[in-house]
């Protein structure tokens, strides 16, 4: 079994926000301008025009600008869409049989959650969260360094293993 504990907080939401939504947000930053740039550079060879690449470089800085302001925006928006849950004490626990979820807001509002293992859609981690899938879009963030129960080293196997079996 193990157990996690912990209180979410606005870094647990950025976080979430920028894994879960970032490989979206690279994709639309690398791949859109190069494509836009290849068609400016492909008129430009075509025409040997330079305002096409002045366009271009022009579209570019807007393009980065854009991007950078966006980024930052859906951040924002992911805080105050979900203020509910900011502040929250979430208890995770996974057995051989379930995941249980309890949460605990500052004025006393409990939750209690149960999910089978065949629920779960992954586990994924970076550098300081666990990331628990229940879909797509939506997973639980776990600090690392949160579990107080069972050998923290050995729970990103365990989940694989129960996904993989069910």
């Amino acid at each position: 079994m193990f157990e996690f504990d912990y209180e979410y907080g606005s870094k647990e939401m950025k976080e979430a926000s920028n894994f879960m939504f970032g490989k979206y947000l690279t994709i639309f930053k690398i791949v859109l301008p190069i494509l836009i740039s290849l068609s400016y550079i492909i008129k430009y060879i075509e025409t040997r025009d330079v305002k096409q690449l002045l366009v271009m470089a022009l579209f570019l800085v807007f393009v980065y600008i854009l991007l950078y302001f966006s980024s930052k925006c859906s951040t924002k928006f992911a805080i105050k869409n979900n203020k509910n849950v900011l502040g929250m004490r979430i208890n995770i626990q996974f057995t051989d049989s379930k995941i249980s979820v309890k949460t605990k807001k500052e004025n006393n509002f409990e939750t209690s959650l149960e999910y089978e293992w065949k629920m779960i859609c992954k586990i994924s981690q970076n550098n300081s969260f666990y990331f628990v899938y229940l879909s797509k879009n939506r997973a639980y963030t776990i600090p690392k360094g949160s579990c107080i129960n069972g050998n923290e080293s050995e729970f990103v196997s365990f989940v694989q293993n129960k996904i993989k079996n069910t």
